[in-house]
């Protein structure tokens, strides 16, 4: 069985991916309405809303090694 990372980033799977992504990843380590962009071009530097770290992710891919 493939990860939701192993998927094309154009794909509908990776899309639903990243999207279960940020529901674990806000309710857990979310502060207030933004988290730490785990996306290859942030690679946890900056700090954004969901809707732009979906874009990030969907754009850019998730820097490898941030999920298990």
């Amino acid at each position: 069985m493939s990860r939701w990372t192993d998927f094309l980033q154009s794909s509908t799977e990776y899309e639903k991916g990243v999207e279960d992504f940020l529901n674990k990843a806000f309710a857990t380590w979310g502060i207030g309405d933004q988290i730490s962009c785990l996306c290859k071009a942030c690679v946890l530097r900056f700090w954004h809303r969901r809707d732009k770290v979906f874009n990030h992710l969907i754009a850019n891919g998730i820097e490898s090694g941030s999920v298990d």
